[in-house]
């Protein structure tokens, strides 16, 4: 689905370097922010900003449900080793831990748990550390939007 990354859309709150294209065959790694999210962008509205540590942030809605792209193993808010996709339910509940570990039984690349509030969350770990080519990066957004979208009817099935 590379190309509905292609081009960002004006609409958008990214810099005006993210407009640039980003080619398939493109080596990204977790310093290339802007890149990584205008290939987030075509799953959805994206926004760049930075976290409280002063690392790169990437926030998004797929499907109308919010994710986080954060970096880690980053110095001094950059060169940055790899991201994790996040995202988190506090709008539903009732969801116990064998309900959580049946959908990760069934699915594979993201882990779905109950965090230390009590709220369904999943996490799906990117390494990019020596780079990989765009559209590689693509298909990662790719599954993360789809396991996304599953998680969240899943869970609302689910929860009360």
């Amino acid at each position: 689905m590379f190309s509905r990354t292609v081009l960002l859309s004006a609409a958008f709150a990214l810099p005006a370097a993210c407009t640039n294209m980003v080619t398939p065959n493109e080596i990204l790694d977790a310093t290339d922010v802007e890149k990584i999210a205008a290939i987030a962008n075509g799953y959805g509205s994206t926004m760049v900003s930075t976290d409280n540590f002063g690392d790169p942030l990437i926030e998004g809605r797929i499907e109308g449900i919010y994710y986080a792209v954060l970096f880690f193993g980053c110095e001094n808010g950059g060169d940055c080793q790899g991201i994790e996709m996040f995202a988190r339910w506090e709008d539903v509940d009732g969801i116990t831990l064998k309900q959580i570990n049946t959908w990760n039984h069934d699915m594979r690349f993201a882990k779905a748990y109950i965090d230390t509030d009590g709220v369904p969350a999943v996490e799906m770990d990117v390494n990019l550390l020596n780079g990989v080519r765009a559209s590689n990066l693509d298909i990662s957004f790719d599954y993360w939007s789809i396991l996304l979208v599953s998680l969240d009817s899943y869970l609302r099935e689910r929860g009360s």
